[in-house]
């Protein structure tokens, strides 16, 4: 099956319902570290050993109305379909994220469909969506080993060395943009989880971090 749509669209929450949501969650979540150990090719490039990639705060969606009530109507309208999440964290970015997935993730049996990207704040930051997509793993690793087409260059070498310059650039040639998303505060990116994308290097471009509401959803009807 083809990959879902993907939107990418600002102006969707206001600032005070973004604000109101990243209350809510800090008072009702539950805090967790992530570490190297969870971190996409950690094992095999080791880069960020002993260091923290992430803070984040995960609720459960479904058992917060007053957060519900801001967030499904606007993105159910957005993706005109019904929103079932598996996953909702407020995530705090500290190092860039590697090329992956985000299609094995709490599924419970039913079809994954979208990662969901809310912003908490404007950052000189996009997250880069790109053509290739895999579905059963997350890791790109997988996707290189089997992969079959031409390997080269596709990706505007600007961009490359302005935005993605924490890829080894023996990655970069299996790799073509679908979409990036600029991080503006109240603003949308929604894929489907298949899809292989990554954060830019934003540490580089001078940001100790960025936060972003993420929400993992799936098929409200659809089960393997």
């Amino acid at each position: 099956m083809s990959p879902l749509p993907t939107f990418n669209a600002e102006n969707i929450f206001s600032s005070d319902e973004i604000d109101l949501v990243d209350q809510l969650v800090n008072s009702v979540g539950i805090h967790d570290v992530d570490d190297s150990g969870s971190y996409p090719d950690s094992g095999k490039h080791g880069r960020y050993s002993g260091k923290t990639t992430a803070n984040n705060i995960h609720w459960n969606y479904h058992r917060c109305p007053e957060i519900e009530k801001i967030l499904t109507p606007k993105l159910e309208q957005l993706l005109q379909r019904q929103l079932l999440v598996t996953d909702a964290h407020i995530l705090e970015a500290k190092l860039p994220y590697l090329v992956h997935t985000d299609f094995i993730h709490n599924n419970q049996g039913h079809v994954p469909e979208y990662t969901v990207i809310i912003p908490l704040d404007t950052y000189d930051s996009v997250t880069v969506c790109f053509n290739e997509w895999a579905e059963d793993y997350n890791d790109f690793e997988i996707f290189k080993q089997s992969y079959q087409g031409e390997k080269k260059l596709r990706i505007d070498p600007g961009f490359a060395v302005d935005r993605l310059n924490h890829i080894h650039p023996k990655d970069i040639v299996y790799l073509t943009v679908h979409d990036t998303f600029a991080w503006r505060k109240g603003s949308v990116f929604a894929m489907d989880r298949r899809y292989f994308h990554c954060s830019d290097n934003f540490v580089k471009r001078g940001l100790p971090t960025k936060r972003a509401i993420i929400l993992w959803t799936l098929s409200s009807s659809t089960k393997y």
